[in-house]
């Protein structure tokens, strides 16, 4: 059968204002820490000889890099020194732009690795911003079937409540509801056997 494809990881991590509270004069609560340490959680799950690929995301798209997950917890304090660093020099962006972000992300996967995408995000899409530019659910939906593996996962984590389009609740896409109130939630993928464990209850889904 060849050789087993390596697995890429790609966290894409959401660094609108809201995520820290912003507007000041709003109701948006800053759930900036709490934020971090679901993804360093995550972060820390992954296993050895795999790939980690770190997306930042408002309007525009950053790709930050690409990094080993051998190298255990000492990467995992550079992502989220990293994620933080836009905290701390006052970089978060204006508008949610989910659905051009992952269309752009999906049309770059990269082929010689297994992708799962895990999304952090807060709030729905910025529709009607010219920002996001026009993509639809659907036609999201529709590049995520035709551009991914079978074997490949989308995880949708949301840190707030609101609400996503039913496309975006398809064929090996996962959304986690109320993500910081499940803050022990963590996705292993083993082979197709996905586990979700929340508090004590672990659901076994096979796809």
């Amino acid at each position: 059968y060849g050789q087993e494809k390596k697995h890429n990881n790609i966290v894409v991590f959401d660094i609108t204002g809201s995520m820290i509270g912003k507007p000041y004069n709003s109701n948006n609560k800053n759930i900036w820490q709490p934020s971090l340490k679901l993804l360093e959680k995550q972060l820390n799950s992954f296993p050895k000889e795999e790939r980690i690929t770190l997306y930042l995301f408002g309007e525009n798209l950053i790709r930050v890099g690409s990094y080993s997950t051998n190298e255990g917890t000492k990467i995992t304090s550079k992502i989220i020194d990293k994620v933080d660093s836009i905290k701390i020099n006052n970089l978060t962006q204006n508008h949610t732009c989910i659905y051009k972000s992952l269309n752009s992300i999906i049309d770059r996967l990269d082929k010689k690795y297994t992708n799962t995408i895990y999304l952090f995000t807060d709030c729905k899409n910025s529709d009607g911003h010219k920002a996001c530019g026009s993509i639809t659910p659907q036609e999201l939906a529709s590049n995520w079937e035709n551009k991914t593996q079978k074997s490949e996962y989308l995880y949708i984590f949301k840190l707030k409540d609101f609400s996503l389009p039913s496309e975006l609740n398809g064929e090996r896409i996962e959304v986690i509801d109320d993500a910081l109130h499940n803050l022990n939630v963590v996705i292993e993928p083993i082979n197709t056997v996905i586990r979700i464990s929340k508090n004590n209850l672990k659901s076994s889904q096979q796809f």
